[in-house]
């Protein structure tokens, strides 16, 4: 084995300052990658503390920010209460306005309801209390734009109530349209054209004066309230002893109701005694047991005559027509009540 041929650029002859020289630069080229890694690593140590810094830091902001979160969650919720108890209480303040408001509505109501009713003179009496009334009393009555002071033409309610105080009849038909008999003491139906009437002895009044009464009525005319009733009426004849029928001309299965008219004929049942007087028509008691003496009842044209007429005394009471005399005792400081 050939021995191994050492290249002869390896080894350089060198001086002892050139040697000195290169040692000094490998120390400071050593020095320099010592001072360069130590820069290095403290590079990565001040890097990594920064980044360290960087996450505490943004943990902080996170947990400073849900902090922030709850605490706007539970101010939230508790404004949403407060939001929701004063609604509440705002709705149960309306709801006890509004029944206090119903509440009044109904009691004003009432006070309204009460004094419409209440009546301006007093009728009733104490029951203990003894009341005596004035004994022949001439009562007075007045009419506004009385239609006629023929009592037996007349359409006014108040007039026909006062004839039949003053005049009989066969019988009078109550609200409940029962029948009181009066000069009529029985009445057959014996067919819906014939019925057949008993007359009361105690009324005094026979078949020539009924028919009379009749005819009379009759020849008023239609201006009578009662013409329809007695022109159905054929004929009127005596039957037996206090008995007599009536013929109709048309059929009437309910005539019995119509025999309230007027018989105009003088009977001491009578209560009263009926006569015409210029515009006025006095009833005079005769039979009544009432403690009225006379009953006058005036037609009146002018209203304001009425008003002052009643103001000054000279009539007890009146009916009035319209609202427009309604009005007039309004200007006299009069309380009225309507009917």
């Amino acid at each position: 084995m050939s021995a191994q041929i050492i290249s002869p650029n390896r080894y350089k002859k060198t001086t002892r300052k050139k040697v000195e020289k290169s040692r000094l630069a490998q120390k400071n080229k050593a020095k320099y990658k010592k001072e360069k890694l130590k820069n290095i690593k403290e590079n990565k140590r001040v890097i990594e503390n920064s980044f360290v810094n960087l996450n505490l830091k943004y943990d902080d902001n996170v947990n400073y920010n849900y902090i922030n979160s709850k605490y706007n969650d539970s101010e939230n919720t508790k404004k949403k209460k407060e939001h929701q108890n004063e609604l509440n209480f705002k709705t149960i303040l309306k709801v006890v306005c509004l029944v206090f408001c119903i509440a009044v509505i109904g009691v004003v109501s009432k006070i309204i309801v009460k004094s419409e009713n209440e009546v301006i003179v007093a009728t009733d009496s104490n029951p203990e209390e003894k009341v005596t009334l004035l004994q022949d009393y001439d009562f007075k009555i007045g009419m506004s734009k009385l239609d006629t002071i023929d009592y037996l033409k007349s359409k006014n309610i108040v007039l026909n109530e006062l004839v039949k105080l003053s005049n009989n009849s066969f019988v009078t038909i109550n609200k409940d349209y029962t029948i009181n008999y009066k000069v009529a003491k029985a009445i057959e139906k014996v067919t819906s054209k014939e019925y057949i009437i008993e007359i009361d002895s105690d009324y005094n009044i026979d078949v020539d004066d009924i028919t009379s009464s009749v005819d009379k009525l009759k020849s008023l005319g239609q201006d009578s309230i009662y013409f329809n009733t007695v022109n159905n009426i054929a004929s009127i004849t005596k039957f037996e002893k206090n008995k007599l029928k009536i013929t109709l001309v048309n059929d009437n299965n309910y005539f019995l109701y119509e025999l309230d008219f007027p018989l105009i004929a003088n009977s001491k049942k009578a209560s009263f005694n009926i006569q015409n007087e210029s515009n006025s028509i006095l009833l005079s008691n005769k039979n009544s047991k009432s403690t009225l003496n006379t009953i006058k009842f005036t037609g009146y044209s002018d209203s304001d005559n009425l008003i002052e007429d009643f103001r000054n005394l000279n009539i007890d009471m009146f009916t009035a027509s319209s609202d427009s005399i309604i009005q007039l005792i309004g200007k006299h400081d009069y309380n009225i009540k309507k009917y």
